[in-house]
């Protein structure tokens, strides 16, 4: 609620300003991701994730593949830099994140590498669909939240890559290498959607 919060309400300010960041398509994008997170996490999606495999993988394609995408193409974080009412904290915020010297900076700058965000989200991804760590999650609710926060969040750095969605920490891609970018994480995906599909027990 607070993300849509600050988001819609920089939206209304950078629109007012006639800042082409304030595009339609982008609040409809960024509202479309979000939605689809909530439906992921407080739909009967959620419920039935723990007596139907089917939806469990449901929800994990949402929260990895289909709703990243869609907030990163809405350009979250500039947007909902100017939803923050003080320009003191905005301003105190930006520095913290622009400011070469910046411990924060740095460590978003290392964690959105597109090696690191590549290999980030696989780890997760392979990781948590191994039996043991699977079974966990439908034992233990706090083991399952864990998933789905290292799920999204991993996510959303790898999207922020293929995106192009500001901040600029790193050098930018240019578009044929993030079609490359993205064609290189469907064998990962399909080796693991074969291996699941092709087992011959639970």
């Amino acid at each position: 609620v607070l993300q849509v919060v600050l988001y819609v309400t920089g939206w209304i300010a950078l629109r007012r300003r006639g800042a082409q960041l304030a595009s339609v398509w982008r609040l409809f994008l960024y509202l479309l991701g979000m939605g689809l997170v909530s439906l992921s996490l407080l739909s009967p999606i959620d419920v039935l994730s723990g007596y139907l495999f089917s939806m469990h993988m449901a929800q994990h394609l949402l929260l990895g593949m289909f709703a990243p995408p869609l907030i990163m193409l809405g350009e979250p974080f500039p947007v909902s830099m100017w939803g923050i009412p003080s320009v003191r904290v905005r301003q105190g915020l930006g520095r913290v994140i622009f400011t070469k010297t910046s411990p924060l900076r740095k460590v978003l700058a290392f964690l959105s590498l597109p090696v690191v965000a590549w290999g980030t989200f696989f780890i997760f991804l392979w990781g948590w669909h191994d039996a043991n760590m699977y079974d966990l999650t439908l034992r233990y609710e706090w083991v399952h939240d864990l998933e789905h926060a290292t799920f999204y969040f991993s996510a959303l750095l790898l999207w922020w890559q293929i995106t192009g969605a500001a901040p600029h920490l790193n050098k930018r891609f240019s578009l044929p290498a993030r079609v490359g970018f993205t064609l290189s994480c469907v064998p990962i995906n399909m080796i693991l959607g074969v291996a699941i599909a092709m087992s011959t027990k639970v």
